[in-house]
């Protein structure tokens, strides 16, 4: 396969954090329906007790629970046969995007638990700006490998002779 640049950009593979990230909220969840429905049945006498559990309730799911799901839901790296897209955000939105052509480093960083569940970090460095982490991406080595080759691939722009350099816009 030979990528030039008329050829259209398609789209290799979208990542984004591995789905462990959000057994914690999930549990918090569980735990918050528990204590609530047992609180609602045998503590709660007043209304004003009761809109207590509620608000508590309703507090820890919204903040413990699903701000941590969006969160999730937000970030999200897709590589193309072009470029990296990195977005982040659900109300207010970040997109970084590094060209292969250009050219970047990609290191790879495996901690303890992540080789336990086989995700890792991926850095990758353009550098002119700081470094776009994509965190706990499922099998690292296998994109890292697909970046390197999609950089090594990737035309390079020619530069022009010395004569043909443009100087205060004439040549």
């Amino acid at each position: 396969m030979s990528l030039d640049a008329a050829a259209p950009e398609r789209v290799i593979a979208q990542v984004r954090r591995q789905g462990r990230v959000l057994v914690v909220p999930a549990l918090l969840f569980i735990a918050a329906v528990g204590a609530g429905s047992y609180l609602m049945l045998g503590w709660a006498q007043q209304a004003w007790q009761v809109w207590t559990v509620l608000g508590g309730f309703v507090a820890v799911v919204t903040f413990g629970c699903l701000a941590p799901y969006f969160n999730w839901l937000g970030q999200r790296a897709t590589i193309t046969t072009k470029r990296v897209i990195v977005r982040r955000g659900v109300v207010v939105r970040l997109r970084h995007e590094l060209v292969h052509a250009r050219g970047y480093e990609v290191v790879v960083r495996v901690g303890p638990a992540q080789r336990l569940f086989g995700t890792g970090d991926l850095l990758l460095h353009s550098g002119d700006a700081p470094p776009v982490r994509l965190r706990d991406i499922p099998r690292p080595g296998t994109v890292h490998n697909a970046l390197q080759s999609l950089i090594e691939r990737a035309p390079r722009p020619v530069p022009e002779a010395l004569g043909g350099t443009v100087a205060w816009g004439r040549r």
